[in-house]
């Protein structure tokens, strides 16, 4: 069965744990963006004094080289594909940072695989906080893990209303639910 699923939302969310558990249940190829080969050199784009601009030019080529990457996934092959952030995280946290430049017109004109369905997840801000504080690989600064930065992200998440797009907030619910509310819009 073919179909792309993005998965999106907030830090903290449940995205990582939701493209795991379908990519079992479904048998897709999960795909992180940006890709591994990115990694190396993702912290000195993440840095708070790296211009937007040239923040958004990293992450846009590592989601423009995975888009490449599931289409041919698509077309070569019988299975689907599963994305942990995709395009809508890329135009959201830029235009978040520099709300003078028209990032989601940017990633439209960028040629990219469209998915069949893009689930975003959200969360209450204090659930988000404690499920980023949870992790033991994460270091996260103040100012990306304040309640109040947190809080603003997910209400643009929630805000994205887009053809074959399922909202579920995650706060109080087992990943068991969230599956259970995916499962009905899956081929």
């Amino acid at each position: 069965m073919k179909q792309f699923i993005v998965v999106e939302g907030p830090d903290g969310s449940g995205k990582s744990t939701l493209v795991q558990r379908l990519s079992k249940q479904t048998g897709f190829t999960p795909i992180k963006t940006p890709p591994k080969k990115y990694l190396e050199i993702r912290a000195q784009y993440d840095t708070p004094c790296v211009y937007t601009p040239y923040r958004f030019g990293f992450y846009a080529a590592g989601v423009f080289e995975s888009s490449k990457e599931i289409t041919k996934i698509l077309e070569e092959t019988n299975n689907g594909v599963i994305v942990d952030r995709y395009t809508t995280s890329l135009f959201l946290y830029h235009s978040f940072f520099d709300p003078t430049t028209d990032y989601r017109s940017i990633v439209e004109g960028m040629n990219m695989q469209k998915p069949d369905i893009q689930i975003i997840l959200t969360a209450k801000p204090e659930t988000l906080r404690s499920r980023i504080n949870a992790r033991e690989t994460v270091a996260c600064d103040d100012k990306k893990c304040s309640e109040e930065f947190l809080g603003q992200i997910n209400n643009l998440f929630s805000s994205i209303q887009q053809q074959d797009c399922l909202h579920i907030d995650t706060t109080n619910k087992t990943i068991e639910e969230v599956l259970a509310l995916c499962s009905p819009h899956l081929l």
